[in-house]
């Protein structure tokens, strides 16, 4: 259809200016952006750009880059720099990995990793490998033990986050599933010990969010471990503000230190026993010397 032959001016010009674009985006040639009445529209600027030449691609030479390969990253403290160390503690490959973070999942003492997988090709093709578990062996190295724990999961698992959602003292797993329902696994490692902190903080986030929490344990063993209340935590995911520590069979917490979030320490020396949910607040400044233990 010609534009003269359309009904009013307005669907007329509209159809002139289109007519004019596409021309000059197809012959490249900006003499046809010309023909457009408002020189100063948008239209114009966009029609002089589809109109300009497309400049020739630069071949690539592959051979002068570095040679990239899928890996996982496992970085340790060393002093005061990181080391990467995923390959000599067993963690390098975990297949297409949307998710992994670390939690004492059997309550030894050391933090075991929980990563999920899955990754969807196109509309019809679905590669999608099982969610790995690798536990911690006392500092060692880590071992794939899913299939054992019952978390071989075929899902594809964007996202989970771990909370003692039964109370009974060990973390069990919420996790989220492409064109799938929520799976809740529920932990069933049973004889060891452990301890959570929920702090609550008068004097600035109520939940100390960036707070810092150690604790030493083990008598003549002088045990030590450290953690960070977040939220955050892993794609799309979000951590509980509980802080959870594995004991083995260690039966108490003999003390306790807290770096709140504004630098301030507070340090506990009362035994804690083992299998306690405890919440330590801080209270605010005109409170404080009413009670000052605040545990």
């Amino acid at each position: 259809m010609k534009c003269a032959e359309l009904g009013g001016p307005l669907e007329q010009q509209e159809c002139f200016v289109s007519f004019s674009v596409k021309a000059a985006k197809a012959l490249k040639d900006p003499q046809y952006c010309q023909n457009l009445p408002d020189k100063e529209a948008a239209i114009y600027s966009l029609c002089q750009y589809l109109a300009s030449p497309v400049p020739a691609e630069e071949p690539i030479d592959q051979g002068s880059f570095l040679r990239q390969a899928q890996t996982n990253v496992l970085l340790m403290g060393a002093g005061d720099r990181f080391v990467e160390r995923g390959e000599e503690f067993g963690v390098e490959s975990s297949f297409w990995s949307w998710n992994a973070k670390a939690a004492d999942l059997d309550n030894d003492g050391w933090q075991d990793i929980y990563v999920g997988n899955g990754f969807h090709f196109g509309d019809s093709f679905y590669e999608v490998q099982e969610n790995i578990l690798f536990h911690n062996m006392e500092g060692r190295r880590f071992e794939p033990v899913q299939s054992r724990w019952g978390l071989d999961d075929t899902i594809n698992t964007p996202s989970y986050t771990y909370l003692d959602l039964d109370l009974d003292g060990d973390l069990d797993i919420v996790a989220t599933g492409v064109l799938a329902p929520p799976r809740i696994f529920l932990n069933q490692h049973a004889g060891r010990n452990s301890v959570t902190f929920l702090l609550s903080d008068e004097r600035g986030n109520s939940s100390a969010i960036g707070a810092k929490i150690t604790i030493q344990y083990g008598g003549q063993a002088k045990l030590q471990q450290r953690k960070e209340n977040k939220l955050s935590g892993g794609f799309m995911s979000f951590d509980n503000p509980a802080i959870h520590f594995g004991l083995g069979q260690y039966t108490a917490v003999e003390e306790v230190t807290v770096q709140w979030p504004d630098g301030e320490t507070t340090v506990y020396q009362t035994p804690l026993p083992a299998s306690g949910f405890y919440r330590i607040r801080r209270l605010s400044s005109s409170r404080s010397a009413e009670d000052p233990a605040g545990l």
